[in-house]
């Protein structure tokens, strides 16, 4: 693939000539896809096949914008779809917000996002009109080219096309989202100077497609459980778009956190360059974690008391069930004996969510050191250990 072909035109050609919609493409899509482009063509040092991966990658980005509009249009009443009180479980990445939201989502009155929806949210076929969904299969093909280019990612991270996942890949199709998977200093610092309410509007409008779609199966009128660590950064733009949010913070040491952090991201840039500049990759892992931990705070203080939960790392590996009754609670969820009883049963199946192989991690690899984490992060260690009685350096 040539740099002539690494283009919004290219990008734009190719989702149209997939979906066959020819629906003009605003400013608050195309700006973003230039910036993220040519992030990729300068900076990221990708090889022929992590070209190919990021061209296909932003085409089906498009492909999605495309067909959610061309639902909204045919479907009027997709629009009407509430979300109503969701909850966000979100905190630094490698803080326990997986396995904290696995937990929740094993009481099925809630509902959530499952790996082939965040993949392709909007349906390629016309299922409303009976037709065969292809996006599972679509998903597990995708799934199985990630294992084949980036097995480390799984090492970290396990997925599967119907366990739930995560909703950055929802957001990832604003091209708004901060990048993880590869170098990239300019987009992300353009990122910065943009408003991430646009990025949440996107995200509340993805979901009530999939609402309208979940309930022609399941009318039952069930909340979303949704999670992300990327929302940590973007609490207050969050809460501006999602009015009735719920959000469950989980909180570890950020040494650690930024650490595995780290071994994750370097599985990711692998499956783009074969050039992973460690020192790079953790002074940025490093930088946006920090930068998230301050912007919590900021929103700390921007909303009343009581506005999040806060829950622990080690309790949420620890000992989950003890911190179920006050989270269920605050989320205005009433506890009954059959989800208690099938929460507890998650708890207790201790391997169903570890990772897939050993996770070891070690800063000094990516030029990092506890106390340089720890001494940047002060102020958040301060917070919570007087606000939750919880050292996290220990």
């Amino acid at each position: 693939m040539s740099d002539i072909a690494f283009t919004v035109d290219a990008v734009l050609a190719a989702a149209r000539e997939k979906t066959g919609l020819t629906d003009v493409l605003g400013d608050d899509l195309v700006v973003p896809l230039e910036r993220w482009l040519q992030a990729q063509r300068e900076e990221a040092a990708l090889t022929q096949r992590g070209r190919q991966v990021a061209f296909r990658q932003a085409a089906d980005h498009v492909t999605t914008r495309l067909v959610l509009e061309n639902h909204f249009a045919r479907y009027p009443d997709i629009a009407e779809q509430q979300i109503e009180a969701p909850v966000f479980v979100t905190g630094l990445y490698r803080s326990g917000t997986t396995k904290l939201h696995h937990l929740l989502c094993a009481d099925d009155r809630w509902t959530y996002l499952r790996t082939w929806e965040v993949m392709y949210p909007a349906p390629l076929d016309d299922i409303a009109a009976g037709a065969p969904d292809s996006r599972p299969s679509l998903a597990q093909h995708r799934l199985d080219r990630l294992m084949k280019s980036s097995p480390g990612v799984f090492d970290a991270h396990s997925m599967s096309i119907e366990a739930p996942e995560e909703d950055f890949l929802l957001m990832a199709q604003s091209f708004l989202v901060p990048n993880i998977g590869q170098h990239t200093p300019s987009y992300t610092r353009w990122l910065e100077e943009q408003d991430a309410r646009a990025m949440y509007r996107l995200l509340y409008r993805q979901l009530q497609l999939l609402q309208w779609q979940q309930r022609q199966v399941d009318p039952r009128h069930r909340r979303l459980c949704l999670k992300a660590p990327v929302h940590l950064e973007f609490l207050e733009e969050l809460v501006s778009v999602f009015t009735e949010a719920r959000i469950v913070l989980t909180h570890r040491d950020p040494a650690k956190s930024v650490s595995s952090n780290c071994l994750m991201m370097e599985a990711y840039h692998q499956k783009y360059t074969d050039e992973v500049d460690l020192l790079a990759l953790g002074q940025e892992v490093f930088r946006k974690s920090i930068r998230a931990l301050d912007n919590s705070l900021r929103a700390r203080a921007a909303f009343p008391a009581g506005r999040f939960y806060d829950v622990v790392f080690d309790d949420i590996v620890k000992r989950p069930m003890t911190v179920i009754p006050q989270l269920y609670e605050y989320t205005g969820m009433p506890l009954t004996p059959g989800s208690l009883a099938a929460l507890a049963r998650a708890a207790d199946d201790g391997d169903r969510h570890k990772s897939t192989g050993a996770h070891t991690y070690d800063a000094s690899r990516y030029g990092l050191g506890q106390r340089e984490i720890h001494a940047a992060a002060g102020r958040y260690l301060a917070w919570a250990e007087a606000s939750l009685g919880a050292d996290l350096r220990r």
